[in-house]
């Protein structure tokens, strides 16, 4: 059996990421309070100009363009430079659900310049997803997200069962398994919805939530037999 060695020696190579950072995780579109929201946008690149396409996607990841729209579809956006992606209603508030929040996705597709090829410089494009939650008029209101402790977890053997009895989205991002080990797993709980979890937990197991503003809220669980309380311990 023979082996074969590749080596890659003098290839140098220069790769350009498009350096777009935005002033928060996720948009909360509350029709109670605004009409439209703005997102900023930044280009941290001391030189090189960017251009920005943006688009908004349902949950499905259809691309839409009412009843939510964000304009301007395409900007360029100079080197240190903030500007303003603006999220628009533009349809009618029939077309949503009245009395649930509805998830959408806004997307950014950061162009840089392109590489120069004597130089083996490679431009790479980056795409930026953040959650959109359009919030309508009339909603239960909570106070510091609280509707993240209303959501009821059973455990079944192996999985557990959440129960989200609220208007809102809860958004868990990673939980405790019955080894004690962190397990990443996003959820996207839906309002008035149950979601079964494969993972096994033990009788006491921490879940982590996102709330609005991005920062992650830890709830302890502690379970006697199917039924798990549930205490919050800290946001930050």
């Amino acid at each position: 059996m023979k082996k074969f060695t590749l080596l890659l020696i003098g290839l140098l190579v220069n790769i350009s990421f498009a350096q777009l950072s935005f002033d928060r995780s996720r948009v909360i579109f509350d029709a109670g309070k605004k009409s439209s929201q703005s997102v900023v946008v930044t280009n941290s690149s001391a030189d090189a100009p960017y251009l920005a396409q943006t688009w908004i996607e349902n949950d499905s990841g259809e691309k839409i363009i009412s009843p939510l729209a964000a304009l301007p579809i395409l900007q360029r956006i100079n080197p240190k430079q903030e500007k303003q992606i603006k999220i628009n209603f533009m349809g009618s508030e029939s077309e949503l659900a009245s009395d649930r929040e509805t998830m959408f996705f806004m997307n950014v597709l950061g162009v840089p310049p392109k590489g120069d090829e004597s130089k083996n410089q490679i431009s790479i494009v980056i795409q930026s997803k953040m959650k959109l939650f359009y919030r309508p008029k009339g909603l239960p209101t909570y106070v510091n997200n609280g509707w993240i402790e209303e959501v009821v977890v059973k455990k079944l053997g192996s999985s557990i069962t959440l129960e989200n009895p609220t208007a809102y989205y809860s958004v868990i991002y990673a939980l405790t398994d019955s080894r004690n080990r962190t397990v990443e797993k996003e959820i996207n709980l839906k309002p008035f919805s149950n979601e079964v979890v494969n993972i096994q937990v033990g009788n006491k197991f921490t879940m982590m939530f996102i709330d609005d503003y991005g920062a992650s809220v830890k709830m302890n669980y502690t379970c006697n037999g199917n039924t798990c309380t549930g205490v919050r311990v800290e946001s930050r």
